[in-house]
């Protein structure tokens, strides 16, 4: 969060993560076929951190990584754009 402070512009990438082996993330952490999200958050805290970003820096862009939808209703009128970049590459 000090680095986004003294930034110009920040961009944030996060999101999701493929895959199936639950066992060592949580329940949340990824996205996958057939499998069912207990709610649509960011995992790993990943929401406060981008709030803490914004709050540090209003020319925050977020790009978003994922395979479905992802909640962003807390800081979604904060960022100055968001990107949903899927599942790149």
């Amino acid at each position: 969060v000090a680095a986004a402070k003294a930034a110009d512009v920040v961009i944030y990438v996060g999101g999701s993560i493929h895959g199936y082996d639950y066992t060592k993330w949580s329940d949340n952490a990824y996205d996958a076929e057939g499998v069912d999200k207990p709610d649509l958050k960011m995992p790993f805290g990943q929401d406060a951190l981008v709030q803490a970003v914004l709050a540090a820096n209003p020319n925050t862009v977020v790009v978003l990584l994922g395979g479905g939808p992802i909640e962003t209703s807390a800081w979604t009128g904060q960022a100055k754009a968001i990107v949903e970049a899927w599942y790149p590459g």
